[in-house]
């Protein structure tokens, strides 16, 4: 990709990172932000992070956790990383609604849900057997009035679902759900705007997390199945949407779930040899059926291939979405962007679209971006100013600095990876700072005790032991290489009595050459 085309390429990158539906509403990305402000960079890197992981087809939970860290780092109070330890819920919205008494038909942009959706999520979260712990759906009334509430759940003392009405007169009427009798009845009240639909995920679980981390190890242990077996590009498919759905419906963490689950899409269509999709409305993995939200993905492969063959600078014109909301508008008028930091949508780029970027970096560079971008996990996790002060000292090449206030903090996750890679950034484990402490000074003189302190204290001894050996080795190797190559040429001149002829000139070139290099020993 030529300079012209990647510059012309990077304002429009906010694409992955958005819902496009919203955009003729919200007009550009500035305004777009202003609902969240900071999100983009976190999202962003978080992409970076899923996507420097190998190719490997199977996958782990934990790639989840460190996702979600990084996209929501910004926002402290979601426990960034965390399965939530209390009851998630999550309300759902189909594409249009109606108001009976206004005869007014109501389109949501970011529509959450179709019909065949909502039934195929009553029969997966509320029919299956599969675990102790399930889902709860309620129909409530937007204000107080003559209208009952409603409640779907599974009754395990009966053994069956439930289809529970509370009266306007604080009635309770329970009977046993009957899909073609109660579904009916379903589908008016998702359409009624007096009514709101919401999902309680788990509700009666005495232990949040840890029924979160049994569900996501039995999802991720049913797609890795299903992704070994899957015989061409329509079955990856296929098993990636469904695992991407069934962990959004879970809702795992208290924010940041569709994003998270967007980015580990995307990445598991690279690992497939799948095309990267930018989705119109993200937010139909909640309750869209099955096919819809695979055509919502194959959709966004569209775009993802007219995002890269865009050759205008100001805007982009994207095919309408089959939705009847966006076809109000015909097409999406997405305008380009400058307002997120450059190097950040280079470095995008580079990682998840496979763009090498100009000026290239070196290797030293490039070693120093994988291992900062390995961190972002601790980074998001940890919002000390210590550790922003750290990968500042690793964004400008500082390394064996980063190394010492990361033993003095008791940062020791980070100083461990320092020194997974000190070899091949040859970092100075011995430096000292100007009151003559190194690293191993700083981590001893530490408060922060444990079990990991003494660990790292016993690998940095180890470390300066073997480099202090290796060094004086080298320096015997040195003195002695130079000795018998500085007796050798001097042998071999003296002995000479002839003029120079070419294989004298080449054999005085090699003594030289050696020299050279025993001196870089």
């Amino acid at each position: 990709m030529s300079k012209s085309s990647r510059e012309i390429l990077y304002p429009y990158l906010y694409l992955f990172i958005t819902d496009i539906a919203q955009l003729p509403i919200k007009e550009n990305f500035s305004n777009y932000e202003k609902s969240e402000p900071g999100y983009a960079i976190p999202f962003l890197e978080a992409y970076q992070y899923a996507f420097q992981h190998s190719k490997d087809q199977l996958i782990s939970p934990e790639l989840f956790k460190f996702v979600n860290a990084i996209a929501t780092s910004h926002l402290h109070l979601a426990q960034p990383g965390e399965y939530r330890n209390e009851s998630g819920n999550f309300h759902i919205y189909p594409e249009i609604q109606v108001s009976e008494e206004k005869k007014i038909r109501f389109f949501n942009m970011s529509y959450t849900m179709t019909a065949q959706g909502l039934r195929e999520f009553i029969e997966y979260w509320l029919f299956t057997k599969e675990t102790e712990q399930y889902h709860v759906i309620s129909f409530v009334p937007n204000t107080r009035s003559q209208y009952s509430a409603f409640l779907l759940k599974y009754s395990p003392a009966n053994n069956m679902l439930i289809w529970i009405e509370l009266t306007p007169q604080r009635n309770r009427v329970d009977e046993p759900f009957n899909m073609e009798t109660h579904f009916p009845i379903i589908q008016k009240l998702i359409t009624n705007i007096e009514y709101k639909c919401g999902i309680d995920v788990m509700p009666e679980s005495s232990n949040p997390a840890l029924d979160t981390k049994l569900q996501m190890e039995r999802l991720t242990d049913s797609y890795n199945h299903q992704i070994q077996a899957a015989k061409n590009h329509p079955e990856k498919l296929k098993a990636i949407a469904t695992y991407i759905q069934r962990v959004e419906q879970l809702h795992p963490f208290l924010d940041g779930n569709i994003r998270t689950c967007y980015i580990i899409l995307n990445k598991l269509l690279r690992d497939n040899e799948l095309p990267l999709s930018v989705l119109y409305n993200p937010n139909l993995f909640d309750c869209g059926d099955h096919s819809s939200v695979i055509k919502m993905i194959e959709e966004g492969q569209k775009v993802y291939c007219q995002l890269r063959k865009n050759d205008n600078p100001d805007h982009l014109l994207l095919d309408a979405s089959p939705t009847p909301w966006i076809k109000e508008y015909q097409h999406i008028y997405c305008k380009a962007s400058h307002d997120i930091n450059e190097e950040v949508l280079k470095c995008f780029a580079e990682i998840v679209l496979n763009i090498p970027c100009e000026p290239t970096l070196n290797k030293q560079q490039i070693i120093v971006r994988k291992l900062i971008i390995e961190l972002l996990p601790l980074f998001a996790i940890n919002h000390s100013g210590q550790c922003l002060d750290i990968r500042k000292k690793l964004e400008d090449n500082q390394l064996s600095l980063a190394l010492r206030e990361s033993c003095a903090n008791g940062e020791y996750q980070i100083a461990n990876k320092l020194l997974d890679y000190q070899e091949q950034l040859e970092i100075k484990i011995e430096e000292c700072s100007i009151n003559g402490k190194n690293a191993l000074a700083w981590l001893q003189a530490s408060t922060n005790k444990s079990e990991s302190q003494e660990a790292l204290i016993e690998r940095l001894v180890g470390l300066l032991a073997h480099r202090a050996s290796s060094t004086k080795a080298k320096e015997t190797i040195k003195t002695e290489v130079t000795t018998n190559l500085h007796n050798f040429s001097q042998g071999f001149f003296a002995s000479s009595k002839k003029a120079l002829n070419p294989s004298y000139i080449a054999t005085a070139a090699i003594c030289v050459i050696g020299i050279a290099i025993a001196a870089r020993l």
